[in-house]
């Protein structure tokens, strides 16, 4: 009988462990970079015209802010990876003049 008892205990040990090794897969199987922001905006963006009040009042806090060449650009960037589906990104580049208006933009997706 105890034979029997640890050979049990041995098995649910190892079937615990198991278990908790296809969570630890499961979870990473996923994976989100930046925040979600809504791209149906984009439309509203014009060069020249657009100022940064706008765009935040459009998307709100970018996901990063940075200088390039010379400019402020926000970075707004929605990532997600998925082991059981399909993976999507969209992303949207701005780059502000020294008045804060867009002087150019880009928007990418891998979406439709």
């Amino acid at each position: 009988m105890v034979f029997k008892t640890l050979a049990f205990n041995s098995l649910l040990d190892k079937l615990t462990k198991w278990i908790g090794v296809f969570f630890i897969i499961l979870l990473g199987a996923c994976a989100t970079s930046g925040k979600p922001f809504d791209d149906s905006h984009v439309k509203d963006l014009k060069k020249g015209a657009t100022t940064k009040l706008q765009v935040l009042d459009l998307f709100g806090l970018p996901f990063e802010e940075g200088v390039e060449n010379g400019f402020d650009t926000w970075t707004y960037l929605d990532k997600k990876a998925s082991f059981f589906g399909p993976d999507s990104q969209k992303d949207l580049v701005i780059s502000f003049d020294k008045n804060n208006v867009i002087k150019s933009f880009r928007y990418a997706s891998t979406n439709p």
